[in-house]
This record gives structure tokens, sequence and C-alpha cells, in this order.
């Protein structure tokens, strides 16, 4: 597995579950509720995903944390 390529899908998997953890706060629309729910369930469960293979690539934690802000 490209070490890399794993890096950016975790990284982009955690600025979606952000987005979607901003989007739930937010919205106010009732016939978006639902749409905003799913969307943060998937978004939770595709970053536990890849951070659980994270951790059996014993790939540090704090290594991951250092750039999660960055924007790309």
């Amino acid at each position: 597995m490209d070490m890399q390529a794993f890096l950016a899908e975790l990284k982009l998997s955690k600025r979606e579950l952000d987005i979607a953890r901003n989007q739930f706060e937010m919205v106010t629309e009732p016939l978006l509720v639902d749409h905003v729910v799913f969307r943060l369930g998937a978004a939770e469960r595709h970053f536990n995903y890849l951070f659980q293979l994270a951790r059996r690539m014993n790939i540090a934690i704090n290594v991951l944390h250092s750039d999660w802000n960055e924007e790309e």
C-alpha cells in the first residue's frame, strides 16, 4: 500500500468528517436533516475504518494530527 496515498485519503476523510459535523450543527431545514445525519454517519464510519487501518499499520497518532488542518 502506498503510504502517501493512504495518508492523503485519511486526511481527506477527516476533512469530510469535519464538514459533515459542521453541517450537522448548522442544518435547520427539516427536509435536510435526514441527509445530514446520513452524511455524518457515513463520514464517521469511513474515517473510523481508515483510522483503525492506520493503527494496524503502526502509524503514530501524532503523525496523523500534524497536518490535518492544512489546506490542499
